[in-house]
């Protein structure tokens, strides 16, 4: 009879198993297998450790990175940075768990207390910048983490002297990267970057490769 033998039948497509290429692969839960649904994607890894930035964090120079204050979530990030050195401007005290966290590492911390510019009643500290200036100077400091509470102003200053006293940048490229972080330029920020003036005596034998000698930057004698 016609259609009762038509050849052999289609077989079934065999069951997928765990060793199958794209099965996901649960761990931790007590199951390995085959899940129902979208596949993972192939950069999924369960195991991975998720790596959260301070907010505001970004590079400076070569060792040289500015932030907002680091919070716990931070550290792991900030473990991949081999830090040596952390310098906060601020007028808060620094949270134990920070502290703890930078001791466990060897990690020498500089907080050098200074208040948010508020014209007239308050103004950046030039003592304060100049004394950060001197441990940005000495290679030996680096990598080092330079920040204050959200990043923006007063490490912006720190970072705008840095650029006019140890680089030689500018003062409008010092500003233009002054306003991408401060979102906004403040009066009294960029009238106390341009009026600053700094002499930093630097060891030749290590000094950061990114230091520029200048007027307000000069080697110490041999």
């Amino acid at each position: 009879m016609s259609g009762d033998n038509d050849g052999p039948r289609a077989r079934a497509p065999a069951a997928s198993t765990s060793s199958s290429p794209g099965a996901y692969r649960e761990h931790g839960g007590g199951r390995v297998g085959d899940v129902a649904g979208p596949r993972a994607p192939p950069f999924f890894r369960p195991d991975t450790k998720l790596l959260v930035p301070p907010l505001n964090c970004s590079m400076v120079a070569s060792g040289v990175w500015r932030s907002g204050h680091p919070l716990p979530l931070n550290f792991a990030f900030l473990d991949k940075l081999a830090l040596r050195t952390i310098i906060y401007v601020g007028d808060k005290n620094m949270q134990a768990a920070y502290l703890g966290w930078a001791q466990e590492r060897g990690i020498r911390v500089h907080h050098i207390r200074m208040e948010s510019c508020k014209l007239p009643f308050v103004e950046n500290d030039p003592g304060a910048v100049t004394a950060a200036l001197e441990v940005l100077a000495d290679g030996r400091n680096l990598p080092v983490l330079v920040h204050s509470d959200k990043g923006k102003h007063r490490v912006g200053v720190l970072v705008g002297a840095m650029r006019k006293i140890l680089q030689n940048w500018s003062l409008a490229s010092v500003f233009d990267e002054y306003s991408q972080f401060a979102a906004g330029k403040e009066d009294g920020d960029i009238e106390f970057i341009e009026i600053f003036q700094a002499r930093i005596v630097y060891d030749p034998a290590h000094a950061p490769r990114w230091l520029r000698a200048g007027a307000g930057c000069v080697a110490r004698p041999e």
